[in-house]
């Protein structure tokens, strides 16, 4: 199960309202704009999967259901013997500009 930070408000990491949940593959950052009147709550998972949903509960829900997919895919890779590719290989293959520290 994802465990959740509380809801924290735009910062020099993330330029919206979020949320945010450490997996072995990398955080996974809910966010959304607090000042819409209606703004999807959107998530991109490390290995490039989007979710969104009205409500944070839902969007939640729709991100550890992602997870949940993802670890059994993970697992069965494992049980197969085949490499599951580290966090930073996933990171970087997500995102090939190096924009830490940027």
């Amino acid at each position: 199960m994802l465990t959740w930070s509380e809801p924290m408000p735009p910062s020099e990491d993330c330029s919206y309202d979020h949320v945010v949940a450490e997996t072995p593959l990398g955080p996974i950052t809910i966010e959304w704009k607090s000042w819409k009147r209606h703004d999807a709550r959107c998530a991109e998972m490390p290995w490039g999967e989007f979710c969104s949903a009205d409500d944070l509960d839902d969007a939640k829900a729709a991100v550890q259901a992602a997870w949940d997919r993802k670890s059994v895919e993970m697992a069965a890779l494992a049980r197969q013997g085949a490499p599951v590719p580290p966090s930073a290989e996933i990171a970087a293959a997500r995102d090939p500009l190096d924009r830490g520290g940027v």
